[in-house]
Parts: C-alpha cells; sequence; structure tokens
C-alpha cells in the first residue's frame, strides 16, 4: 500500500518535471513541425498539432477586402444613379411642322400654311411645337380695326415633348387637366382606344375645340385643332362671328394624324 505523501510527491514531480512539446529545425532554420514527448512529429506550430494562425498582415488584408466588397455593394445599391429610360426609338423633333404631315386634318380642313415651328433640345427633355393656319393662304384674316376681323381660317397646333430622364406616365392625366383648368371651365374628358399608352380628347363644353394629348413610354404629345370663323367679332354689325367649320367628327382624323406623327419621330 503506498502512502498518501508518497502519492502526492509523485504528483507534485510529474508536474515539475514533464517536459513539453519541442519545435524540430527546418532545412532553412525556421520550425515547422512540433515533436512531441515520444519523438513523434506533429505539423503546424501549435500543440495538439493545430496550425499556429497566420501573419497579422494576412487578416488585416483579409478584413480591407471584405469590407471594400460590402462598400461596393451599398454603393450599387444606394448610391448608383438609375440607368437612363428606355426611349421607344423616339428622336427629338427639330422641325415639328415637317414632321407634322396631318395628312387627315388637312384633308378636311385645308393645307398647312403660315407655320410656326420651335424646338429646344436638352440631355433631359426635348420640346417641339408647331402652329399652323390651314386652308388657302388667301384666306388669312384681315384686321380691319377695333377687334373687328373679316375671319380666321381653321388652325392647328402640335406639341411633342421626349422625356429622357423621368417618367411622365403617373403626372399624365393630372398635367392634362391642370393646362385646361381656367376659373369657369367646363371641360370634358374622353378616353381614346387605341392610340399610344394611353390617350385623352379634351373640349371646353359640348362645342368646344378638340385637344387631344396622347402619352407613349416616355413621350408626350399634344394636337389640337381650331375651327375657322368669319364675320364681325365684336358684334356691332348686328351679327356674331360664326364657325366656317364642323369639327364634331374630328376625332378619328386626329387619331390618323397622331398615329402618324408618332411613327415618324421614331424613324
Amino acid at each position: 500500500m503506498i502512502s498518501e505523501p508518497e502519492l502526492v510527491g509523485e504528483q507534485s514531480f510529474g508536474a515539475a518535471e514533464l517536459p513539453g512539446p519541442r519545435s524540430a529545425p527546418t532545412a532553412d532554420g525556421g520550425s515547422t513541425e512540433t515533436v512531441g514527448d515520444d519523438g513523434d512529429a506533429r505539423p503546424g506550430g501549435g500543440p495538439g498539432g493545430r496550425r499556429a494562425p497566420g501573419p497579422a498582415w494576412l487578416w488585416a488584408l483579409g478584413g480591407a477586402v471584405a469590407a471594400s466588397a460590402v462598400w461596393a455593394g451599398g454603393l450599387y445599391a444606394y448610391g448608383t444613379p438609375d440607368p437612363d429610360p428606355d426611349l421607344g426609338g423616339y428622336r427629338a423633333s427639330k422641325d415639328l411642322c415637317e414632321d407634322a404631315k396631318l395628312a387627315s386634318l388637312t384633308s378636311e380642313l385645308g393645307a398647312m400654311h403660315s407655320k410656326s415651328p420651335a424646338s429646344s433640345d436638352h440631355q433631359s427633355l426635348s420640346k417641339a411645337s408647331c402652329y399652323a393656319d390651314l386652308g388657302e393662304q388667301e384666306e388669312v384674316p384681315v384686321d380691319v380695326g377695333d377687334d373687328a376681323y373679316e375671319g380666321q381660317p381653321a388652325s392647328v397646333w402640335v406639341e411633342y415633348v421626349l422625356h429622357k430622364k423621368t417618367d411622365p406616365g403617373p403626372e399624365f392625366e393630372a398635367a392634362v387637366r391642370a393646362e385646361h383648368f381656367f376659373p369657369g371651365s367646363d371641360i370634358k374628358i374622353e378616353d381614346v382606344q387605341g392610340l399610344g399608352e394611353r390617350a385623352l380628347v379634351v373640349k371646353d363644353g359640348p362645342d368646344g375645340d378638340p385637344t387631344m394629348h396622347v402619352l407613349d413610354g416616355q413621350a408626350v404629345f399634344a394636337l389640337h385643332a381650331s375651327a375657322g370663323y368669319e364675320g364681325d367679332l365684336d358684334g356691332e354689325d348686328g351679327e356674331d362671328g360664326g364657325d366656317t367649320d364642323d369639327l364634331s367628327g374630328i376625332t378619328p382624323l386626329m387619331v390618323n394624324d397622331m398615329r402618324s406623327l408618332m411613327a415618324e419621330l421614331k424613324k
């Protein structure tokens, strides 16, 4: 039977005298293996054969790469501008009076003359307009003074706006209503099917001259037709001026001309 003091002594000796693992030198003087008490080599520099951590600069480099990837992802998600919208093939117009042939309206109301085109082209928005009288040129009214005229031929006004950065769709109808609103107005708005993304015809009252508005992707169009009139506008001769043209059935003609204009501006 071993006495208790002897057992304690052996434990104390073991704790004090057992040698720890030692490193075996390599050919270049470094240490890549750990040699245990039994003489067997274990790979790596850590106890029990576990590889020791790499140099600190490798960990720092890995962290920097990860941080850069996170930063780049955040920049793409939050800081990169949206790509320019698809213009659907539409181009800017330098002369809308030339682009707008208005074959249907002119066949009914007379040829275009006294044309007044205007245009502006910017990287964010292109805008063009055209005003023209219709009919024989000798029918241009003569101002006889005191706000009286011999007459006025029918006329048209065309506008084309190409939005290159923003979407005009959400505000299309609101913009149309705002354009035609004025105190005392009684506008009537009707949808037109089969033309662009959306098309509206607006009249101020049942006998008002029509204006057609069309939204097609990034492009917005307007076409207004006015009836001609004759007579003394101030009524001093006892007669009010009267329209010379009936525009009650003109919507299909405007649809034809608008469709042709939209195709022309895609060439």
